[in-house]
């Protein structure tokens, strides 16, 4: 129950996962009529570096799916590439790759009714055992940045910034600080 507007809400989530699937089933009730989420994750036989994958979400209230991905994973020691199509038209395509302490990645992706395209790249460099760099842009130039410490096994400092790029003196930046003790 929300304290502000009394509404009520449950969430139940169901996950099956073995050596050869893995399936998850939620229903969130937010009215009377549940959104269902299910997905479906497998391996392709005699290629265990390939995974492909399918999501669709119910809105059981207009008996119509609202939503449906379809994907491929390829996971081969230190590189991941993941491509999804949803809604039989936006295509999406992921790349990250590990090396020593960074972690890369890039995102393209297009939207052909719109033929809106997107990207973004992110890197992850641990600088100390305790510290971690994040760097993310985006199409727009919207750029952020984060410094996690972990100050010791029940504490940890995080500081963060997003701005956008091409637009530093119209203000809109916007900062956040974390504080997490305990587990």
């Amino acid at each position: 129950m929300e304290p502000d507007s009394g509404a009520k809400s449950l969430l139940l989530k169901n996950k099956f996962k073995n050596e050869y699937f893995n399936a998850n089933l939620d229903m969130n009730f937010k009215s009377k009529y549940p959104l269902i989420t299910g997905s479906l994750v497998l391996p392709i036989p005699h290629y265990p570096a390939f995974r492909i994958g399918a999501q669709a979400v119910v809105d059981s209230e207009k008996s119509e799916i609202s939503k449906h991905v379809y994907a491929i994973n390829f996971k081969q020691s230190d590189v991941q590439v993941h491509a999804t199509l949803t809604g039989h038209s936006d295509v999406d395509l992921s790349v990250f790759q590990k090396f020593k302490d960074m972690k890369l990645g890039f995102r393209v992706g297009w939207r052909p009714d719109t033929r809106e395209t997107s990207f973004g790249a992110a890197l992850r460099y641990k600088t100390s055992p305790t510290g971690k760099v994040k760097v993310k842009i985006d199409q727009h130039c919207v750029v952020g940045l984060a410094y996690k410490l972990k100050l010791n096994s029940d504490a940890c400092l995080a500081l963060c910034t997003q701005f956008d790029g091409k637009n530093l003196e119209n203000g809109g930046q916007k900062y956040g600080i974390m504080f997490k003790f305990g587990s």
